[in-house]
């Protein structure tokens, strides 16, 4: 009798961990789109720009310490669908590579994800799942493989207003909610710039730079409105493994610059990282972690093996509790430019602990203590020489033993289409 009720016992505590449990959740991952983590309140800002995620952040797992692998979109996503850093799923180029260009019927040559690189939608879609996306932003489409394991792959025009998303799921929500489990992605672009000044949170008597700092503000609360939306009407509240996260952030004039895909600052590279759901426990989490961990992560919470390929680490023994620290590893983010198509590497980082070292910035190399130092403004390579060196040899090693994908391409023509997406975002006057 005893040895029965033991393995009861064994048998309710497997069924009760994330990984082994019985009916696998639905899962939601939200990308907002160049969203800082310093201007959310559950990080510590001082408005309440987004008051329904912080109401999840106080019942789930948020990441203090989450770093995209690149200043940009395109290759920022291609790593949270792939598990694997840019210099190895090769999204290095994009829309942004041809942004300045204005004239209709130029061929453009995009990078896209490589067929034998396994993603999110398309893992989970082998397991049995429902997949659907709703996305904004222009490097986010079939041209460059996005839609791939997408049984509903919206990609909508590039208005900036999540209003647009909210209207485009109460068209599918019938949809949805018959399809069980599935897997959601959506893709906001509030706050990208150009800011919009939203009524009901923008301060119309701030002047300057925090008039502009203001709209970027009202912007994350116009999304967070329509987040708590789809949340609702969707009823993510139940058996729902809900993850938020950015592409990237941005810069709001602290050196001088505004905007993203510049430079790898943290102004750029932070990105919040947020889990609630089923087996999802309440707190803060200061062990750093990267985009790359998204796809391992999403696949343990639906008991999905991961991809052979990923160098990420699933983030479930922590978010679940049954662990408080993740194996020492060095994380990595790049950012490249195509000049004249050719893609050529501008900027790399590498951070392990505390460390950041920055290559390719002028003047650098750097060095940053993150824990003493965290706007980076101390250059202390000249202090800690070993552990730069050591940072450099790491990325070597990397770069000798990773895996990396064939380049695969899509050419399109630069139409009026391309060029209304790219005013909408702010890169074509």
């Amino acid at each position: 009798m005893a040895s029965r009720r033991g393995l009861l016992w064994v048998v309710l505590a497997a069924l009760l961990t994330p990984g082994c449990s019985r009916s696998r959740p639905n899962i939601v991952l939200i990308v907002v789109d160049t969203l800082r983590r310093d201007h959310l309140p559950f990080y510590g800002y001082d408005k309440p720009t987004a008051p329904f995620l912080a109401s999840l952040a106080d019942r789930g797992s948020v990441f203090e310490n989450a770093y995209s692998t690149s200043a940009w979109t395109a290759p920022a996503t291609a790593s949270l669908f792939t598990g694997l850093y840019a210099r190895q799923h090769g999204v290095v180029t994009g829309r942004f590579a041809v942004k300045k260009l204005r004239k209709e019927g130029v061929a453009m040559r995009l990078n896209r994800i490589p067929g034998p690189a396994q993603t999110i939608p398309e893992l989970l879609k082998a397991a049995g799942y429902s997949t659907f996306a709703v996305v904004q932003n222009s490097n986010i489409r079939p041209e460059l493989g996005f839609d791939a394991g997408f049984d509903l792959f919206l990609p909508l025009n590039p208005a900036k207003e999540a209003d647009v998303i909210t209207a485009k799921l109460r068209e599918i929500q019938g949809r949805i909610a018959k399809a069980r489990p599935y897997f959601l992605y959506l893709h906001y672009m509030d706050p990208h710039e150009p800011y919009a000044r939203n009524r009901a949170f923008f301060d119309k008597r701030a002047q300057g730079d925090a008039r502009r700092i203001s709209a970027y503000d009202s912007e994350i609360h116009h999304a967070d409105a329509h987040i708590r939306q789809a949340f609702e009407a969707l009823a993510w509240n139940r058996d729902t493994l809900l993850v938020l996260t950015a592409d990237h952030g941005e810069e709001l004039g602290e050196r001088g610059f505004w905007g993203h895909a510049r430079s790898l600052y943290g102004e750029t590279l932070n990105v919040p990282l947020l889990a609630f759901g089923p087996g999802v426990r309440a707190q803060r989490l200061r062990e750093r972690v990267s985009h790359v961990d998204v796809l391992p992560t999403l696949l343990e919470g639906a008991r999905t093996p991961a991809a052979a390929d990923a160098a990420g680490l699933s983030l479930w023994p922590l978010i679940g509790g049954r662990a408080t620290s993740l194996p020492e590893r060095t994380l990595f983010a790049d950012f490249w430019r195509a000049p004249e198509g050719r893609p050529e590497l501008q900027q790399r980082a590498a951070i392990r602990g505390p460390w950041k070292r920055l290559d390719g910035e002028a003047g650098g190399p750097y060095l940053f203590n993150l824990d003493l130092d965290p706007a980076e403004r101390t250059n202390r390579i000249g202090v800690a020489p070993d552990m730069a060196e050591d940072l450099r040899r790491s990325a070597q090693r990397f770069d000798a033993s990773a895996r990396r994908f064939e380049p695969e391409y899509a050419e399109t023509l630069q139409d009026e289409k391309t060029n209304e997406e790219l005013r909408a975002l702010g890169y074509v006057n």
